[in-house]
């Protein structure tokens, strides 16, 4: 056995003999001279900040490689009871009108896998564990913008919209995405919660309460789950 050995050792110092070593420049018959250019890329494993913070703020310090960034917290606006269903805004933050929200996923895992952010909301209840009969979470699809580190429109990512009667406290429902290939860098899904029309006040962040609940203090989760693929889903 030791002899073997010997004889691959000595087999390979002379293969090693012969080997040539590429130069690092290259002068050309030109008289021109190129020289190489070298780097290796590894995933990012920083902490991504929001570029845009949220007023109540909604950072949450996740590392990368894939992170979530950047969530809304759900501060509605104080709600008088009535005999129809109300549609609530968020707290307007006090600096302006459209009191804008965001959601925000970085990716540096460098694959280009896509991925796939899902939400969960739970029931609100007061002190008494009371419920908030019949209160759901919707939000419309949110508007897809690129963050500064990353300027390739044909990476975004796409949204969904989310939220009615029947996702109440059910599974969790995609509501931003990134197909194959796509969502490399930084990316925020924008919602603003006092948007007008014609035919009056909408938002596209809502808590829907029916008529027929108790007067009371609610309060209750929102749950934040980003897949490392597109098509992955979480159990209920």
């Amino acid at each position: 056995m030791k002899k073997i050995i010997s004889g691959l050792l000595v087999s390979s110092v002379t293969l090693g003999l012969g080997l040539s070593v590429r130069a690092a420049t290259t002068v050309n018959d030109d008289k021109s001279v190129t020289s190489d250019a070298t780097i290796t890329v590894t995933e990012g494993t920083d902490v991504t900040p929001p570029e845009n913070g949220n007023k109540p703020g909604g950072e949450t310090g996740q590392q990368g490689p894939l992170s979530i960034d950047n969530v809304i917290v759900f501060n509605f606006e104080d709600m008088k009871l009535s005999g129809r269903t109300q549609q609530i805004s968020l707290k307007n933050d006090g600096t302006n009108s459209s009191a804008k929200r965001n959601i925000q996923v970085t990716d540096t895992r460098g694959t280009g896998a896509g991925w796939n952010l899902q939400i969960k909301q739970s029931p609100l209840v007061n002190a008494n564990n009371e419920e908030l009969k019949g209160a759901y979470i919707s939000m419309t699809a949110g508007k897809v913008e690129a963050g500064s580190q990353n300027v390739s429109p044909e990476l975004a990512p796409t949204t969904q919209a989310y939220g009615d009667e029947g996702t109440l406290n059910s599974s969790l429902a995609p509501i931003f995405t990134a197909a194959k290939g796509n969502g490399l860098g930084t990316w925020i899904s924008w919602y603003n919660s006092t948007a007008e029309d014609p035919n009056g006040t909408v938002t596209d962040v809502q808590l829907n309460v029916p008529s027929g609940n108790k007067t009371g203090d609610y309060s209750g989760t929102v749950t934040w789950v980003l897949n490392d693929n597109p098509g992955a889903s979480e159990a209920q």
